[in-house]
This record gives C-alpha cells, sequence and structure tokens, in this order.
C-alpha cells in the first residue's frame, strides 16, 4: 500500500529543479494521487512535466502498480467523505 509523505519530506530546491523522478518525488507524486490530486497537479507540484510521470510508469512496473492503487484510493476518497458524513450527521 502507499504510504503518504509526512510534512517533514518537503522537497529541496535543488530537488524541484531536477526533472528527474527519484525517490522522494516519486513518494510526494503517490500522496498526492492518493489524496485527490491529478497526475498534472502533482508533476507541477513537484516541478516536472506529466509526461515525464507517465514514462516513469511505462518503464517500472512496481511504480505503475502503486500508481494505480493511489488512484483507486485518490478516486474513493470523496465517497469515503460522505459516508463517514453520514455516520456522523443522521438527519
Amino acid at each position: 500500500m502507499t504510504q503518504l509523505p509526512n510534512n517533514s519530506s518537503q522537497l529541496t530546491p535543488e530537488e524541484l529543479q531536477t526533472n528527474r523522478l527519484n525517490d522522494r518525488k516519486r513518494q510526494r507524486v503517490l500522496g498526492m494521487i492518493a489524496m485527490g490530486s491529478s497526475r498534472r497537479q502533482a508533476a507541477k507540484i513537484v516541478g516536472m512535466h506529466a509526461a515525464t510521470i507517465g514514462r516513469a510508469i511505462a518503464r517500472d512496473p512496481k511504480f505503475a502498480e502503486e500508481m494505480r492503487e493511489a488512484e483507486m484510493l485518490g478516486r474513493n476518497r470523496p465517497l469515503r467523505a460522505m459516508f463517514d458524513a453520514m455516520d456522523k450527521h443522521w438527519r
């Protein structure tokens, strides 16, 4: 399962300037996708083009699987929030 990044995993300016998708950037992207961001939004935040993420997915089956899991979590997030709200506010 994908681990969400914590606040201490802020990317350094040097990491933001490189177009390489290193492990920290991958974890950051996966975390943002799991929270409901699009690939394009996540790519912009880590300082790269969405196509770079797409190429990494095509090259790395493990990353592709992690991305599928994160996207499923991200898609289900609004639905989970509605069910949680129904439990608390039944009227």
